[in-house]
């Protein structure tokens, strides 16, 4: 089965798992990459978990090459009002600005699901995403984002997974303000 039909075959089933397993109200569900609920997950539910929080560190360090680390080679981003971006050099092109720019930022995801089918897993979260560049008024963004991951090894081969889809979109029932934790 190739790459890309593996991927359609996740996405498939990530949207009928979603649709089927959706709360009544959207937050209602727990953040499963919380403390609480990290004894229930797998070690790759755990990893992907460890992937989102490193992430997000990087992201506020202004790491691009350690964030470019994190996505697979022929990744794919959709960012809401964005061009998809195809691949680690139109990924970096499009992070690296606004890095370089070392804003202060916060950002926050609630993880709703999780699932792993083999070599590939998938993420769906909320987000809350705020950034302060000197004086200008707040960036904010937020929504939901589909993360699809790849198994990968790391120079050692120890396994890893890496981001090979990321897809972030408006969503009426998530916005400012951010949850309280």
């Amino acid at each position: 089965m190739t790459l890309r039909t593996r991927c359609l075959a996740t996405l498939s089933a990530v949207l009928a798992l979603w649709t089927a397993s959706s709360p009544a109200r959207a937050g209602d569900e727990p953040d499963l990459c919380s403390a609480g609920q990290l004894p229930m997950l797998s070690t790759d539910q755990r990893a992907i978990c460890d992937h989102g929080r490193e992430w997000i560190a990087v992201f506020k360090r202004g790491d691009i090459d350690g964030l470019m680390a994190m996505y697979t080679a022929d990744a794919q981003v959709a960012l809401h009002d964005q061009k998809k971006l195809v691949g680690i050099e139109a990924i970096r092109a499009y992070f690296a600005p606004a890095l370089a720019q070392r804003p202060r930022v916060e950002f926050d995801l609630h993880v709703e699901a999780i699932r792993v089918h083999g070599d590939v897993a998938h993420l769906i979260s909320r987000y809350w995403y705020t950034s302060v560049q000197g004086n200008d008024p707040p960036i904010q963004d937020a929504g939901r984002s589909l993360l699809i991951y790849q198994r990968a090894h790391d120079p050692a081969g120890k396994p890893v997974w890496k981001i090979m889809v990321d897809i972030d979109q408006s969503t009426p029932d998530v916005g400012f303000p951010a949850p309280r934790r």
